[in-house]
């Protein structure tokens, strides 16, 4: 494990596998009851995670870019949208995002490829908050976020333990 000089904050090398195995699974519990921000380094490895933006991307340019008007919580849908006027959130940020409600529509490669990365990610969050939720639940959604070079963000805030589910 790396301590990064920062209270509150753990960076742990592990790949979402060993995440998964009972001790690093409990380093990473402890950490997350005490308040700490855990972050995975190499989590997913480099040549995965840079083929998976390559698809999303591919994905994207085949689609129609979804207006706010357009109700991304509902379950269900795929989509990409770009948000950035943070003035329209509760939660300002600018970023283009990619929800993916119904893998099953998607081509079998790439579906496939969304799960290889999304599945232990939520099996993961499922171990740490002792949760049972999956992707076969109709709320549950798989999100991809790109942050623009130079101006994309997120404002600070903070989740529940449980993963995020759409109303």
């Amino acid at each position: 494990m790396i301590q990064y000089p920062v209270s509150g904050l753990a960076l742990l090398q592990s790949s979402l596998q060993q995440a998964l195995q009972s001790e690093m699974l409990d380093t990473i519990a402890a950490h997350i009851r005490k308040g700490t921000v855990v972050i995975l380094k190499n989590a997913i490895p480099a040549e995965q995670a840079l083929h998976l933006r390559d698809s999303i991307v591919a994905w994207r340019s085949q689609r129609e870019v979804v207006s706010f008007s357009v109700n991304t919580n509902a379950p269900g849908i795929n989509f990409h949208r770009i948000d950035a006027h943070p003035e329209k959130s509760q939660l300002p940020h600018i970023f283009h995002q990619h929800g993916f409600g119904q893998t099953n529509s998607l081509t079998t490669e790439f579906s496939s490829e969304l799960l290889a990365v999304a599945t232990p990610m939520l099996n993961l969050q499922n171990a740490v908050a002792n949760t049972r939720y999956s992707f076969s639940m109709p709320e549950m959604r798989i999100k991809a976020l790109q942050y623009p070079c130079g101006g994309g963000f997120l404002m600070k805030h903070t989740h529940p333990i449980e993963p995020q589910v759409s109303a």
